[in-house]
This record gives C-alpha cells, structure tokens and sequence, in this order.
C-alpha cells in the first residue's frame, strides 16, 4: 500500500476510507484479538478495543457513533480507519492509552519521541489529556524555577542533549502559554555542538528535526554572549573583597589570587564552562588542588552567594538575551 499523504489540515482527514487492507503487516504488540476497530498507519495494521479511542478522544468517539457511508472499508467486518500518520507515532500513542495488563512492556520514562507524538496527535486527533500531560511534564522540567534548574539535569531520564531542538518545536506548536519552556530548551540548545545544532537530528521514526532559521539565529548569537557572561560572573567572584566573616584575610586573598591564577584563568572548562549555571563546588574544588592555600569558610561562603546572585542576575535576563516574550517569567 502507498503511504499517503498528509493533508494541510485536520479537517480534510478521510478518517475512515476505502483501504487496500489486505496489504500491509499486523503489529506484533496491537493486534488484539477482540479490538473492534482497524487503524491503519502507512504499512501497519493495528486491531484495537475500539472503546479506548472513544474514552480518550471526542473525534473517535463522534466518529464511531455516527452511522458509516456506504464506501467505508471493512476488514473481517470491522471498520478501517486509515492515519496519515507513521506507524511510530500510532505505536506511541497506543501504548500511553493502553491498560498496563495489555502493554507488553512498561511505558518506563518518557523519550522524545513518545512526547513528540502525544503532544502532536493529541493535539491533530484530540487526545487532550494526554497532550496536556506532556506539555505539563515538559513544562515541569524546562522551568522558569532557577532554584530548581539548578538541582535538575539538563534534560529528562530518556532523553539526548540534542532533543532540546525538538522541545523547541514542541513549544513552539503548544503555543500561548508554553513559552516558559522556551529559555531552558533554547539554553540547552546553546550546548549542542555546532554541526549537529545546525543539522538538527532525526528521530526513532526517520523525521527530520531542526530549529527554524530564526531560532537557529537566537542560538548561534546567544551562545557568545552567555560565553562572555559567565567569564564575567566568574571573575566577579574572585575578585578581591573583604568580609567580616574572615578569619585570615591576608591567607584568603593569597588562596584567591592563586587559585584565579593557576587554576580558574587557565582552565577553560572552569572560565568558559559547557553550561552558564554550573554549580560554586566545580570552583572549590579547585581550592583542594591548591593545598598550601586554604580560603576559611566566611570567604567560601561570600564567594558562592555572589556567584549566585551573578547567575540569577543572568537567569532573569535569558528571555531578553534569547530575544523572545515569556510572560511572567522572573524578574
């Protein structure tokens, strides 16, 4: 059978058509014996409980209700929907509706791909639970919370630094009210190595996913900045200041100076770190390379709030420096 292709929008979907149902394969895992209904996604058959579809989605449920047109397509007396989708995406979506006793193996964490095509088909088919809940979890994870960006990993479990290109596409289609993903997923962004940013990447199923040229541009001359940025908020923080919490100010500033000097200005991972909001520890512990200088603990401690308060200064400022709108984001 030819796949066919997709139409411009949802509406010009033939849901349920004539389809050459005697060609194509059987999915070895959605082939239920008592399903009621037929979904066919380019070569690949699934036979699934037809009341899954309906509790899930209003377009199935208003679909199955309504009675058939003569020229629709039975298969062993059971009516064939045929997606203009990839049998990826349709396994995907089977799996987060199925009951656990039905799934051959447990859903586990999300991966891209399975957000990818809840968020779209959710929205396309009217999955509307299941698309908000992904939103919800992206949503959850590149925060507009600094506090909890920094105790978290870049990305989620399942996922690969360069699928923060594809979460941009997905905030970008989620639209109004989603933009407070966009800064995290454009900083992550920022991490990618060049070729493969430009490039972007294709995903389980064989899609192509890129960022749009504008964004592509925000990245690019983002990357520089944060680059000059961090150098900044480093330097500021090991430069020479007194505190009334030191217990030896002039071991301190030698500890300081020479840690600058012998360590942190000749180490690029530490002045021009992958990541803008890396954490004070990777900086002490260059301290413990230099053990003939100790910095007491009222210095240590000065030095990591200004450290923090330099990058929460930067955090504020990230819709700015990316050149985007996100309402309520901290200020």
């Amino acid at each position: 059978m030819a796949e066919p292709t997709e139409p411009n929008t949802l509406n010009q979907v033939p849901l349920i058509v004539e389809a050459e149902t005697n060609e194509g394969q059987q999915d070895k895992d959605f082939w239920l014996q008592d399903g009621l209904l037929i979904l066919v996604a380019g070569n690949v058959k699934f036979r699934v409980f037809r009341t899954l579809l309906i509790k899930h989605s209003p377009l199935f449920s208003d679909l199955v209700s309504l009675p058939q047109p003569a020229q629709t397509s039975y298969e062993d007396g059971l009516p064939v929907v045929e997606l203009f989708e990839k049998p990826a995406h349709v396994r995907h979506i089977l799996r987060a509706l199925m009951p656990d006793d039905f799934l051959p193996t447990p859903l586990g964490s999300p991966t891209y791909e399975m957000l990818a095509s809840f968020i779209r088909m959710g929205h396309k088919y009217q999955f509307d639970k299941l698309g908000s809940q992904s939103l919800t979890f992206l949503k959850e994870h590149f925060t507009d919370d600094f506090d909890r960006w920094m105790n978290s990993e870049f990305v989620p479990p399942a996922f690969e630094i360069k699928h923060a290109i594809g979460v941009v596409n997905l905030a970008r289609f989620a639209g109004q009210g989603y933009e407070s993903i966009l800064p995290t997923a454009f900083l992550v962004c920022c991490m990618v190595p060049g070729k493969d940013l430009v490039k972007g990447f294709t995903d389980n199923d064989g899609t192509a996913v890129t960022l749009c040229p504008d964004d592509l541009g925000r990245v690019m001359e983002a990357r520089h900045r944060l680059d000059q940025e961090i150098s900044r908020i480093v330097l500021r923080a090991f430069e020479p200041f007194g505190t009334v919490y030191c217990f030896s100010e002039e071991g301190c500033k030698n500890a300081v100076s020479c840690v600058l000097h012998e360590n942190v200005a000749t180490s690029s991972p530490l002045l021009v770190p992958d990541h803008v909001f890396s954490h004070w520890e990777d900086y002490r512990a260059a301290f413990l390379n230099v053990p003939e200088h100790t910095l007491c603990n009222g210095c240590d401690d000065e030095r990591r709030q200004r450290f923090y308060d330099g990058q929460w200064d930067l955090w504020k400022r990230l819709p700015k420096i990316f050149d985007i709108s996100v309402p309520d984001w901290p200020q």
